[in-house]
């Protein structure tokens, strides 16, 4: 729908147009434990572990190096693998939260999009405020290590103690089960190539055992849910960006290019190479 108004507006920067109305009031419960948080990096985690309550269908995902705090969001849904525009709905949209929690103080030093670039990305560039790169292996904000630890104006550590608790109860009993909740980490985690099952139980504070009874009374499997994950975020990444299917490989934590292929193939039928040819040349005809 997102792409089809843009089309239609003629507007390519709609969706940064859109996201510039973001409100922390607009995230619901996850905007209230965000307000209260003592630091802008506490926020931000609080926003990845309940996001699954606004998004059954794609995760955000926090995680730290040496050079980066990284602030990102991964699409599960195979229905979202085409999709452009909402790369830059949400990068904005984050952008924008950052922006309202740390009173325009924290900029990001650069975002990455999955996305192909748009014919003028001089409008985003402007409004974030830093460079934008397209076809990356992942759509994420970079921020400096050191903003994960900015100060929050309106922390209340009570409050965010309590509110916390409130959505925390209630996320153990989301429509979503437990494969939901299984797909949303995989997609999360996938990022910083922590996606075994012991790591995944450990997001999701359950025993590795607990968790595999779980699947199974809902009819699958802790593997099958990785491996349909994976093939979704392959194919998004085969038919958005022109990466080498060494670097595509590397992007889903595979040992090299022959697991990879050979996973894929198990999975399509075909050839990463050939998928990307066949699904490249159905656009172009379409």
């Amino acid at each position: 729908m997102l792409d089809r108004a843009t089309e239609v507006s003629g507007r390519e920067d709609l969706s940064v147009l859109l996201a510039q109305r973001q409100t922390l009031a607009a995230l619901g419960p996850a905007g209230q434990v965000m307000c209260h948080a003592a630091t802008l990096g506490e926020a931000l985690n609080d926003y990845a572990q309940f996001q699954i309550w606004n998004s059954t269908g794609a995760a955000a995902y926090v995680y730290q190096t040496p050079d980066d705090f990284v602030f990102g969001y991964g699409i599960y849904d195979p229905d979202g693998v085409d999709a452009i525009h909402i790369h830059d709905l949400v990068l904005a949209a984050g952008c924008m939260l950052v922006f309202l929690l740390t009173e325009r103080q924290v900029q990001p030093i650069e975002i990455w999009s999955m996305r192909p670039p748009p014919k003028d990305p001089k409008p985003f560039e402007r409004f974030a405020g830093c460079p934008v790169f397209y076809g990356r292996d992942q759509s994420c904000i970079l921020l400096s290590p050191a903003a994960a630890g900015f100060q929050l104006a309106d922390a209340d550590s009570k409050a965010h103690s309590v509110t916390l608790a409130q959505l925390a109860a209630r996320t153990t009993s989301g429509s979503w089960g437990t494969t939901g909740a299984v797909r949303h980490a995989l997609r999360a985690a996938i990022t910083t190539g922590r996606i075994g099952m012991p790591e995944i139980a450990a997001r999701l504070q359950q025993h590795p055992r607990s968790l595999r009874r779980a699947l199974e009374r809902e009819g699958t499997s802790f593997t099958a849910q990785r491996n349909e994950v994976r093939y979704i975020v392959a194919r998004e990444l085969l038919s958005l960006t022109a990466l080498p299917i060494g670097d595509v490989a590397l992007a889903l934590n595979f040992a090299d290019i022959s697991a990879f292929t050979h996973a894929f193939r198990m999975w399509s039928g075909t050839s990463p190479t050939e998928w990307r040819r066949i699904h490249n040349e159905t656009l172009r005809e379409g």
